[in-house]
């Protein structure tokens, strides 16, 4: 149909690009393998490197809000991304949660996010991360923050389940959920 797709920013060390999340129509951010972050704030007409502060892979990025972002990655890479008092965007290195590959991270809010790897669900509150752990469920891929009282993870066989409301949800397929969405609650 004519359409065809553009090449709107190529890394200079040809690092993969593993995710992109936007906060607005303007401020995005990609994370990639390297420790590669790249932003724009002009709605993806151009990109700038940031400084991440680790060379690991990164696999996940969000905003937990418009000045709040934060990455995750192997051996339990977590960053956060703010705001210093000049307006000027700074990645913090949190301490790292053990040698876990962290595969998905997702907010709701400020006061409501979660990370899964393997076996492990860590949530946050807005002040503290904790860690949920279920033996009964497999390797941990996607998760969703649905509302403060749905938080949804997914992964191997298929399966889901909400870790608040509690229970296994229906069995959506014998392949590994890798992501979720709702569009609501």
């Amino acid at each position: 149909s004519g359409s065809h797709w553009n090449s709107i920013y190529v890394s200079p060390s040809n690092n993969d690009l593993n995710d992109i999340r936007f906060a607005n129509p303007r401020l995005g951010i990609a994370v990639g393998d390297g420790g590669e972050i790249i932003t724009t704030t002009n709605g993806g007409d151009s990109w700038m490197d940031e400084a991440a502060g680790t060379t690991n892979n990164l696999s996940a990025v969000v905003f937990s809000d418009r000045d709040t972002a934060w990455a995750i990655g192997d051996a339990g890479t977590l960053l956060k991304r703010t705001l210093d008092t000049a307006g000027l965007a700074v990645w913090t290195k949190l301490p790292p949660f053990g040698n876990l590959s962290l595969k998905a991270i997702h907010f709701f809010d400020a006061t409501h996010g979660a990370i899964v790897a393997n076996r492990m669900c860590f949530t946050y509150d807005g002040s503290a991360w904790q860690s949920r752990y279920d033996t009964s469920f497999g390797n941990l891929r996607a998760v969703y923050y649905a509302s403060p009282k749905n938080l949804y993870v997914a992964g191997a066989d298929g399966r889901f389940l909400d870790l608040i409301a509690g229970g296994y949800k229906n069995t959506l397929s014998t392949q590994t959920i890798v992501s979720l969405y709702f569009v609501n609650s």
